[in-house]
């Protein structure tokens, strides 16, 4: 059975689920040598809700006016799949080819990319509204942080502002090692004029 999301819920900031990218944009993979996978949606943040609902907030100032900003990392191994390739996740900067940042500026056009395992079921872990991770997992934020491993991020990225901060999750079975964070990092400059690109995705733990 098709998992259906109401249109402001596809388009909307939210943590996980079925990717929504525009009809041109295509999904994101691993791919190492013979091998490919999709990619994980972290996240996705929607720009104009995000300046609508914290106008005073540091980022409103640097996120475009409109769309939509995807995260992706290839976080198999993390989820448990021991036998999932490694190479390019390790503490530290990961390699560009294990994670993509997407910015769509017309989220007018969405379509939902179902990620099917070998069995023809869907293996996305189903989609929660932005403030749930927060709830449950205290130091996982969009646009806010580093409330863990700050003194590491800014001697390593001082430039460097936080899009995504990923915490370990029980409910997900999703570990970093030891206590261990995710973040997607970008100079405000870069942000500000939606190169993307320019990401960096870095692990850290205890």
């Amino acid at each position: 059975m098709k998992t259906i999301y109401p249109i402001h819920t596809m388009g909307s900031s939210r943590w996980w689920g079925q990717p929504a990218l525009p009809e041109s944009v295509e999904m994101p993979y691993f791919v190492e040598g013979t091998f490919a996978t999709p990619m994980t949606l972290v996240c996705q943040i929607n720009c104009a809700e995000f300046k609508q609902e914290h106008p005073d907030h540091q980022m409103a100032q640097l996120l475009p006016d409109k769309g939509l900003i995807s995260c992706f990392a290839y976080l198999d191994y993390f989820f448990g799949d021991l036998d999932a390739d490694s190479t390019g996740i390790h503490l530290g900067d990961w390699d560009e080819h294990t994670f993509q940042v997407i910015y769509s500026p017309d989220t007018s056009n969405l379509r939902l990319h179902e990620i099917m395992d070998e069995d023809g079921h869907e293996c996305s872990i189903p989609a929660e509204a932005e403030q749930v991770p927060a709830e449950h997992h205290e130091e996982s934020y969009m646009l806010k942080g580093p409330t863990l491993y700050e003194d590491e991020i800014e001697q390593e990225h001082p430039d460097y502002i936080t899009l995504v901060q990923l915490d370990e999750s029980d409910r997900h079975n999703l570990r970093f090692y030891d206590c261990g964070c995710l973040f997607f990092l970008i100079k405000p400059d870069d942000l500000q004029h939606l190169r993307f690109d320019q990401v960096k995705c870095c692990l850290y733990c205890m």
